[in-house]
């Protein structure tokens, strides 16, 4: 894999991290409340156009060295993403299936806040879920943790990696949720995490898993409403 992180992307991605998570939703937050009162879907639409644009802007070099290294291998990026997609359809039906059987009421909490935000903000969330929401993860998740990661050891790169993006998805939900559902919900989220690494490290780029990423959002988008 020659797709790896120079010092100073490092660096970024630690800071990118620590806004994302924490500066960027307490100032968008602060803002709306001062301009009125602003409902969680508006301060998440928000919070998905901030996080995109500082993704362009902290790893527009990684985003252009993967661009490059796609372009270069077509054909083998094209490969890769349906092998991905067809290897993250196989995990996530066998997973569901095996969720259903042991609790057939089964209803995916991140899913559920996401088709709730699309109803206020048909549009505007949809381009966000679609398009924004794969950007600024693939960046992070794949780009920052995995590649990073990776350049000392894989296994441990898959882990943290597949980890840390499950628990992202639904942090926000705890003390909502009963424990149970909260770790099914997140065994949903490791296999098509393992499946983006994978083809991220296949295809040697971003491209790969950001195209498989915002494919699966489409569908979710269309078929989970």
């Amino acid at each position: 894999m020659t797709l790896t992180l120079t010092r100073s992307e490092k660096i970024f991605g630690g800071v990118y991290l620590l806004l994302q998570t924490l500066l960027v939703p307490f100032a968008v937050a602060l803002l709306c409340t001062g301009l009125g009162n602003p409902s969680d879907a508006l301060i998440n639409l928000i919070c998905f156009f901030c996080n995109a644009l500082l993704a362009l802007v902290f790893f527009r070099r990684l985003l252009v060295r993967s661009w490059r290294n796609a372009a270069r291998d077509w054909k083998r990026t094209l490969a890769v993403t349906v092998k991905g997609f067809g290897l993250y359809w196989a995990i996530n039906l066998l997973i569901t299936a095996a969720i259903v059987a042991l609790r057939p009421d089964f209803a995916n909490a991140n899913d559920a806040g996401v088709n709730a935000m699309i109803d206020e903000y048909p549009v505007l969330m949809t381009v966000a879920v679609i398009f924004l929401a794969p950007l600024a993860e693939e960046c992070l998740f794949r780009g920052w943790i995995f590649t990073g990661l990776a350049q000392k050891s894989v296994p441990l790169a898959y882990c943290v990696s597949c980890g840390l993006f499950a628990a992202a998805h639904l942090v926000g939900y705890v003390g909502s949720y009963d424990g149970v559902s909260l770790i099914l919900c997140l065994l949903q989220y490791i296999g098509p995490s393992f499946v983006l690494c994978r083809i991220c490290r296949e295809a040697d780029s971003l491209a790969a898993p950001l195209a498989l990423h915002m494919l699966i959002n489409t569908l979710g988008c269309i078929f989970l409403r």
